[in-house]
């Protein structure tokens, strides 16, 4: 499986910067971020502990990398938009895509976001169940 790093979620930031420059969600820079913070996200879907996976799957790595950069907001703004296009990313980089309709996964996202830190395992289920429900090949 291959990881993202923080070099492609800078150029994907940039790109996504770029695009909306001149709009009014654009006037904010949204490549700025908290370096830590995102290496720990980038990171997490991909520890082991005592040899095993702590996320074993595709869908459970794009899950928790998903949920992470949601919840732990390492960029200044723009982090729903940045989980999105990470995730999206992930994906194509492990030869997968997602066919879903814009409006299901933006009310996805934002139940996401909206969901309370101790729903944290019930969220993640959801990501998973509905990567398996939307997941197809690149």
């Amino acid at each position: 499986m291959r990881p993202l790093t923080v070099k492609d979620v800078e150029h994907i930031a940039a790109a996504v910067s770029r695009e909306l420059s001149g709009t009014k969600k654009g006037r904010r820079d949204i490549t700025e971020y908290r370096p830590e913070t995102l290496e720990q996200c980038l990171m997490i879907p991909f520890q082991t502990f005592a040899i095993r996976s702590s996320y074993p799957s595709l869908a459970s790595k794009a899950s928790v990398l998903f949920y992470l950069i949601m919840k732990n907001q390492p960029f200044r703004c723009g982090n729903q938009r940045m989980a999105l296009v990470s995730w999206f990313l992930f994906l194509f980089k492990n030869k997968k895509w997602l066919e879903v309709e814009p409006k299901d996964l933006h009310q996805f996202a934002v139940w996401i976001a909206q969901s309370p830190a101790n729903a944290r395992e019930g969220a993640l289920k959801a990501i998973e169940d509905f990567l398996k429900h939307h997941m197809s090949q690149a």
